[in-house]
């Protein structure tokens, strides 16, 4: 009589397929992660050129003054 087995290891170690799950997972964080780096960076460069302007008046003979602020009576 000749048996025939099915011979293979106790423990397989990776035998499952790859998730499409964890692709997908792993492709949403690195979206999530590269909008939140573009999201920082706009309010970082919101930041760097914000400045306050002066106030100048202006008078038609092309004279420029500036005009500063009002300081506290000193008596």
């Amino acid at each position: 009589m000749c048996y025939l087995v099915r011979a293979g290891p106790d423990i397989v170690i990776g035998a499952r397929r790859p998730s499409h799950h964890r692709t997908l997972r792993g492709a949403a964080i690195a979206v999530a992660l590269s909008a939140v780096t573009l999201l920082v960076g706009y309010f970082i460069y919101l930041r760097v050129v914000s400045y306050t302007e002066p106030s100048v008046d202006i008078d038609c003979a092309g004279g420029t003054t500036w005009t500063r602020p009002e300081s506290p009576a000193t008596s």
